[in-house]
C-alpha cells in the first residue's frame, strides 16, 4: 500500500437511518492486534491505495477494530452511503481502490491537537474524547462509498441519529445516499459491482 497526503473536508450533517461476508473467516481481531495504531492511523486525515478491493476491506474491518479498542469506546452507531458525484480520483494501475479517511473527537482535546501539541499522540486523542468518529471513503473506478462509524464513551448515549450529509474530496463534493440496511459489506459489494 502506497500512503498519499490528502485534504478531507466534512460539509455537513444530516439524518439518515449486514449480511455475511467471504471475509467473516479471517479474524479481523488478531489481524488489528498485530499492527499498532499508527499503521492504521498515522494522522488524523490520510489515503492510502490498494491493488484489490478485498485488501481495501481487509485495511478497513481491521481498522475499525484498532480504532474502537485504541479509543476505548463503546461502538454507537454507523452507517454506510453511496457516494454520488464525479469519479475523479486518479487511478494508479497497479493501486487503483484508494481509501481516504478522517478522525473526528469532541470531549476532549480536539483531534487536530496532535499537530500542535507534541505531549498529545493521536492514539491519546482519541482515548481522552467522549465521542470519536471515523469516516471512510473509498473510491473505485466510477464508484465511491462512505463508511461511518461513531464510538461514544461509557455512560452517554447519542441523542439523534445524525450522520454526514456529504464529503468533500480533491476539491470535488459527493453527496451521501444511505441505502437502508447498508454496512461495510453492502458497500463493498456495491464497489465490485455485485449490487447496485
Amino acid at each position: 500500500m502506497k500512503a498519499i497526503q490528502i485534504a478531507i473536508v466534512v460539509a455537513a450533517i444530516a439524518l439518515a437511518g449486514c449480511a455475511s461476508s467471504p471475509h467473516d473467516a479471517k479474524d479481523y481481531g488478531a489481524i488489528a492486534g498485530g499492527n499498532s495504531f499508527e499503521y492504521y492511523f498515522p494522522k488524523a486525515a490520510n489515503s492510502i491505495s490498494f491493488a484489490t478491493s478485498a485488501e481495501a476491506y481487509d485495511f478497513i474491518r481491521a481498522a475499525q477494530i484498532k480504532l474502537q479498542r485504541t479509543a476505548e469506546k463503546n461502538y454507537g452507531k454507523g452507517l454506510a452511503a453511496k457516494l454520488v458525484g464525479p469519479p475523479v480520483v486518479p487511478r494508479d494501475e497497479g493501486e487503483p481502490i484508494t481509501v481516504a479517511y478522517f478522525i473526528n473527537t469532541s470531549g476532549g482535546p480536539a483531534v487536530r491537537s496532535e499537530d500542535s501539541d507534541a505531549k498529545k499522540t493521536l492514539a491519546e486523542v482519541v482515548k481522552g474524547a467522549t465521542s470519536v468518529s471515523s469516516v471512510f471513503l473509498v473510491f473505485d473506478g466510477d464508484r465511491a462509498a462512505s463508511i461511518a462509524d461513531f464510538y461514544l464513551k461509557s455512560g452517554y448515549h447519542y441523542n439523534n441519529n445524525s450522520q454526514y450529509k456529504e464529503f468533500r474530496y480533491n476539491k470535488e463534493t459527493y453527496e451521501a445516499d444511505y441505502p437502508v440496511g447498508w454496512g461495510v459489506d453492502k458497500a463493498f459489494q456495491y464497489l465490485d459491482k455485485n449490487i447496485d
